[in-house]
Order: C-alpha cells, then sequence, then structure tokens
C-alpha cells in the first residue's frame, strides 16, 4: 500500500476511517483519492483497503 507516494510496509489498516483517523486529520479540509478516484466521505468507514493501493490524501488550506 502506498500513501502519497510512501510505501506502507506494517499496514493494519482495513478500512480508510481508520487510516485517516491514524493520521489525526481535520476530516473537513482534505480530499482521498485511492487508485485515482475520490472517495466520498460517506464511504471510507466502508471503503476496505488492499494491500496494492495507491492512496492519495490532499488537504486543502484557506488564504487570502
Amino acid at each position: 500500500m502506498y500513501l502519497n507516494g510512501k510505501e506502507i510496509r506494517d499496514n493494519n489498516f482495513k478500512t480508510l476511517q481508520e487510516l485517516v483517523n491514524s493520521k489525526n486529520l481535520k476530516t473537513e479540509n482534505i480530499v482521498i483519492l485511492v487508485n485515482d478516484e475520490i472517495v466520498k466521505k460517506e464511504q471510507w468507514q466502508n471503503y476496505k483497503l488492499k494491500d496494492n493501493d495507491n492512496i492519495e490524501i490532499i488537504g486543502f488550506v484557506g488564504g487570502g
């Protein structure tokens, strides 16, 4: 499994939500892609991760 281009070797995450929780992310400011497809927040809890998944977490920062 890869997260933002880096391999995760000791992966104990069964769902996308478990991965997000482990990173202590503010979920209102992120978008997650798994294998180049956006996964909606409503799906994170039930989205099963696989060993060969490529996960990208993109955070948005406001400014002005």
